[in-house]
């Protein structure tokens, strides 16, 4: 799995977690600004009627250092 699959994953699954938040976000795109949106809901029906705003959002994800191994 690349690093930005794996960093647009992780963002989904945290923002999964609030019921008024539904992310759209695409990875290996080639659009130069932005990754995908969030739209804002009033609601956890995620109606029409409900939608307030979109959010563009760019994810940044990076490869970290494996923990030294603990004696």
């Amino acid at each position: 799995m690349s690093t930005e699959t794996a960093a647009a994953a992780a963002v989904s699954t945290i923002l999964s977690r609030c019921p008024h938040l539904e992310p759209v976000l695409a990875t290996h795109d080639r659009v130069p600004l932005t990754d995908g949106h969030i739209d804002v809901y009033s609601s956890s029906s995620r109606a029409k009627k409900d939608w307030r705003g979109r959010v563009n959002v760019q994810v940044k994800g990076r490869v970290g250092k494996k923990p030294a191994p603990s004696f």
